[in-house]
């Protein structure tokens, strides 16, 4: 249904824009003009052409310090009840957005232009990770999507101006089917119009600024958390928490393709194997080098991106502790921290801003990245925030010492790691030295062991030196390697 004005003003030459518009809105006055002529005027006579229009709908590309200047004059003069809408590109830096906002534009229609679902442009729009400013996401024109965002006035969110553009923008190109079929529309009906219904449920509901309503926030967390179910395929023998290793590693891969992956190249190189060595030795090498070998690499990279953020994790808290001292809020500081440090220590603070901007706790966001992260570093940080937001303290102050505390580990470990350089250089030798003797063995005399490999005491022994050179290797690495 049409939202009926009394006047309305367009200021962009994007004719398919203007028609939807046209057909998302009814109003006696509909009055079309260039960017320029219009800013000219609106410098020029603010007032009376404020008062003029109940709606201005405004094209934000290529804006200069002349049309803000206009922008802000306008939303100084304009009429009682009047909206002021923008339509950018999403790519619209976050710097102009809170200046749009500042300068009195009530609402903003992000479109896009890149092909993908929902998801993706979400997550692009999270990676700004501006925790005032609360989003609507709907289907847009042509291959891309519409955001509505709203300037955050006492927790409602957009306008039902924007809401029924967004819509209308929703309706008239029919992008749904791949979001209906993915997100909405397998929690609540099916197709197109159960899309546009869950989107206008939810942004009804928000509009209404209900305390209540904590679908609207699951629904948000539901694009930034895992699943917390826990099939076979999450939880495989031996490996143990999958996703939560692939999370770790940086790796954005679903668990079952990871091991489909895995699965298929072992099967393709036993088969090959075959060919060449008997089959348990075919068996074995192929699942000694396309399942074990990938586990081992990705608890490596889980490793090397744990020792990363915890490099970074220093300077992290300082930023906060500056913060804090200089009067900003916590979330704030948590804010600064995701946009101003790289990864992966600026994703998982993101991820921890996202979090609270759905609805999440404070102490539950923190206590997550203490889960994720699985160091004590990052849980003393942990206990610290959540101990301030139930009982209040100094916490700039309890985070500028455990700043020094965690520098303090890290010299230390720098220190133990250069006094045992001689002794790890050894247990890296011995534990490779049996293998390279094996492989010139093979080399130069291949017969030396093929011809006794049929022998039946010949795979135990193997069995048993394997073993005892594995063992070997772990308390060689386990009498060089201390946990500071």
């Amino acid at each position: 249904m049409k939202k009926s004005i009394t006047s309305l003003l367009v200021i962009s030459p994007d004719k398919d824009l203007q028609d939807t518009v046209r057909g998302a809105l009814s109003a006696s006055e509909f009055r079309i003009t260039s960017k320029e002529e219009s800013f000219t005027a609106l410098n020029g006579s603010a007032g009376p052409l404020a008062l003029r229009h109940d709606l201005v709908l405004f094209d934000t590309e290529d804006i200069g310090a002349e049309a803000e200047t206009a922008i802000h004059t306008l939303s100084e003069n304009r009429a009682p009840g009047s909206v002021l809408i923008g339509v950018a590109r999403s790519d619209l830096p976050l710097t102009k957005v809170r200046e749009l906002h500042r300068a009195g534009v009530d609402d903003i229609l992000l479109r896009d232009t890149l092909d993908g679902e929902l998801a993706v442009v979400l997550d692009e729009w999270r990676m700004r990770r501006d925790a005032r400013l609360p989003a609507i996401w709907a289907g847009g024109p042509g291959e891309g999507k519409v955001i509505a965002v709203s300037k955050a006035r006492g927790g409602v969110g957009a306008s039902t101006l924007a809401v029924n553009l967004a819509d209308a923008l929703l309706d008239k190109r029919g992008f749904v089917k791949k979001v209906a079929q993915n997100r909405v529309a397998s929690r609540t009906r099916s197709g197109p119009r159960a899309c546009r219904a869950a989107f206008r449920r939810r942004a009804i509901a928000r509009l209404k600024g209900d305390p209540g309503n904590r679908e609207n926030h699951r629904d948000g967390l539901r694009f930034l958390k895992p699943s917390e179910k826990r099939g076979p395929l999450n939880r495989p023998p031996i490996v143990g928490d999958l996703p939560a290793s692939l999370r770790a590693a940086g790796v954005r891969m679903p668990p079952g393709l990871f091991l489909a992956g895995c699965l298929a190249a072992c099967t393709v190189a036993a088969v090959l194997g075959t060919q060449v060595y008997r089959p348990p030795v075919a068996v074995a090498l192929s699942f000694a080098a396309f399942i074990a070998l990938p586990l081992v690499l990705l608890r490596a990279n889980e490793r090397r991106r744990r020792a990363r953020l915890l490099k970074q994790l220093p300077d992290a808290l300082d930023l906060m502790a500056r913060g804090l001292k200089v009067g900003h809020p916590l979330n704030v500081s948590l804010q600064s921290v995701a946009d101003e440090m790289p990864d992966p220590i600026g994703t998982e603070f993101g991820i921890v801003v996202d979090q609270i901007t759905y609805g999440d706790e404070l102490p539950v966001a923190v206590r997550e990245l203490a889960d994720r992260i699985d160091e004590e570093d990052i849980r003393y940080m942990s206990i610290a925030i959540a101990m301030q937001h139930g009982t209040g303290g100094d916490l700039a102050e309890v985070l500028s010492t455990l700043s020094r505390v965690v520098r303090a580990r890290m010299a230390l470990r720098r220190k133990v790691k250069a006094i045992s350089s001689e002794g790890r250089m050894t247990a890296y030798i011995l534990s490779a030295l049996p293998f390279m003797i094996a492989g010139f063995m093979m080399y130069a005399e291949p017969s030396y062991y093929l011809d006794v490999t049929d022998a039946p005491h010949f795979w135990p022994i193997m069995g048993g030196i394997l073993a005892a050179v594995i063992a070997n290797a772990v308390i060689l690495f386990r009498l060089v390697n201390f946990r500071i």
